[in-house]
């Protein structure tokens, strides 16, 4: 059986807020680039974040 050809689906739209490679997020995600400087911009979560993941002093490029 197929819908009615007047059907309306709601297609759900994801608010890309940051973007990992090709990964679009609608919340902030630690990265290298995004914990780069974090301690001058960031939350609080986000700086524990950045220094679990890559400790302190990240630099922007490896």
């Amino acid at each position: 059986m197929t819908a009615p050809a007047n059907a309306v689906e709601a297609t759900p739209f994801k608010r890309c807020y940051f973007y990992v490679g090709n990964q679009c997020y609608d919340h902030w995600a630690p990265t290298r680039e995004s914990c780069h400087n974090i301690g001058k911009y960031g939350t609080t979560d986000q700086l524990r974040a950045c220094l679990a993941l890559f400790g302190f002093g990240v630099t922007k490029k490896p």
